[in-house]
């Protein structure tokens, strides 16, 4: 580097280019560093513009989906609703036709009881008949024999 004391001795031009790179290094590294901050807050400006314009845009989009996560969730209390009143009335149907059939098995039950009954009455009648049936001149036959073993009695 130069002696600044010494002003006589000739310079050369290698020289005088060495000691100006030297000395207008730090200026232009201080006006290139003033061009890409100026850049840089530009792009940080730009940043956070778009930043407010997304989380902007991510609060309408989540007030969408929350309109749309409540008309969904109304649509299937709907469905389910309906769907239950249609499992009521079907088991109600159901129930009700389970009923008719007890009672009409319970009707058919009871005839076809009442019929066997019925043949069990005829069929010991028809027994109880036949042992009749063998004692019917009874009265005549004892009528006979007290009339020999015991005649009747003057008077």
């Amino acid at each position: 580097m130069l002696d600044s004391t010494d002003m006589s001795t000739p310079v050369t031009r290698g020289e005088l280019r060495d000691v100006l790179a030297q000395v207008l290094a730090p200026l232009a590294t201080k006006v290139e560093l003033e061009m890409w901050g100026g850049a840089l807050l530009a792009r940080i400006e730009s940043g956070e513009r778009l930043l407010k314009q997304l989380a902007e845009r991510l609060v309408s989009g989540e007030q969408r989906l929350i309109e749309r996560l409540v008309s969904t969730e109304q649509r299937l209390i709907e469905r389910l609703v309906s769907t239950e009143q249609r499992l009521i009335e079907r088991i109600d149907g159901t129930e009700q036709r389970l009923i008719e059939r007890i009672d009409g098995t319970e009707q058919r039950l009871l005839t076809e009881l009442a019929r066997h009954t019925s043949a069990a009455q005829e069929d010991m009648s028809t027994q109880i008949s036949v042992i009749d049936d063998k004692y019917d001149d009874l009265p005549v036959r004892v009528s006979l024999l007290e009339a020999t073993v015991f005649p009747p009695r003057r008077r």
